[in-house]
């Protein structure tokens, strides 16, 4: 392949040795779109090829120079380390398929997502609070975090202080700290919960969660009890927790109260509603139907149960639209962006 005098491979370098324009090579190289899903996948296969056997890669920070901007963004994802998940399932799963749908978007703005590590969770953030502020304040323009309230306010909120852009995920702040951030409708979960029920002849229907479950599903239990009242039915909540007691008054009062369908308003309610029927020897659907959310694939109630899904990879676009924005200078209407959820695997409900 011919050189330049310097010896560094080139765009233009690639761009003959793939028989292509320069043009052709930095946008498949980039994936800029819309350009880079309009090539052949042999195109894309060739300049891919001819770069690799090259050595040649693009050069971001000059790209990002030419465009008159930082190339780089952290990705702070806290809650897959702590593992908050744990029984209830969904939660990383779901920040997958967020951060796959942010790397896209700002790939597209020639910005490119750099995943912020914090400590394992017996360490804890405050035992290097520096180290992050380090590798934060070292040529970042933004942070897309979803973090614990504790962490923003220790850690985030000061990185705002010192002018970088954050956007937080699926956490709104309180009153006194507003922030910009992009969130699942919850309100939307609890009617699209009762909506698909109904539809499907239910009346009947009990309302679980787990105790102290936060603000999140505090507003899925409000908007399907809500919604009940307003279609003339009686509301049914109950709390359900992984104790022998609740489970058993669970399905007591299922069964007294002739209900024919359960909304369970968290991952670890939708797990307990399931395992709690199951051990009852209730099938799903035929005896009851069951309308969860945020169960993870790998259980067994995921591919039993209906349920509300969070749309993780719109949550990750509207956030890298939303950081990128704010990059501008620019200030949108309203701080909060919220994702309407999905109505995912409907077979654990039976038409009556």
């Amino acid at each position: 392949m011919p050189r330049q005098a310097t010896g560094r491979v080139t765009l233009t370098d690639v761009a003959t040795q793939a028989g292509v324009s320069p043009s052709t090579v930095s946008y498949i190289l980039r994936r800029v779109e819309p350009h880079f899903s309009r090539y052949a996948k042999a195109t894309i296969a060739r300049v891919q090829r001819a770069a690799e056997d090259a050595g040649y890669a693009p050069n971001l920070l000059a790209t990002a120079l030419r465009h008159q901007k930082l190339p780089f963004f952290g990705v702070f994802f806290e809650m897959i380390r702590r593992g908050d998940s744990g029984f209830t399932g969904g939660l990383p799963t779901i920040m997958w398929d967020v951060y796959e749908g942010i790397a896209r978007t700002a790939r597209q703005d020639h910005r490119y997502p750099v995943v912020l590590t914090s400590p394992a969770e017996h360490e804890g953030l405050t035992e290097s609070p520096a180290e992050l502020d380090l590798i934060v304040r070292s040529g970042l323009c933004g942070v897309i975090a979803a973090v614990h309230s504790e962490t923003w306010r220790d850690h985030v909120a000061r990185w705002e202080r010192a002018g970088i852009s954050c956007v937080s995920l699926f956490d709104r702040g309180g009153e006194d700290e507003e922030r910009w951030c992009v969130d699942l409708d919850n309100r939307a979960v609890g009617q699209m919960a009762l909506d698909h029920l109904q539809e499907h002849g239910h009346s009947k229907i009990i309302c679980v969660h787990q105790p102290d479950s936060g603000t999140a599903v505090s507003d899925r239990v409000e908007a399907f009890a809500g919604a009940q009242i307003e279609a003339g039915l009686k509301p049914v909540v109950m709390e359900l927790a992984n104790n022998e007691a609740l489970r058993t008054d669970f399905v007591s009062r299922l069964r007294k109260l002739g209900a024919t369908a359960v909304f369970a308003a968290d991952g670890g309610a939708s797990i307990l509603a399931y395992q709690s029927l199951s051990d009852a020897g209730l099938n799903i659907p035929d005896e009851c139907s069951v309308v969860g959310i945020d169960v993870a694939p790998g259980h067994d109630a995921a591919h039993r149960i209906t349920q509300i899904s969070c749309p993780g990879r719109l949550v990750g676009e509207r956030a890298a639209k939303l950081l990128s924005t704010l990059l501008q200078g620019k200030a949108p209407d309203k701080h909060a962006i919220l994702v309407k959820p999905e109505v995912r695997y409907r077979h654990g409900v039976r038409r009556l």
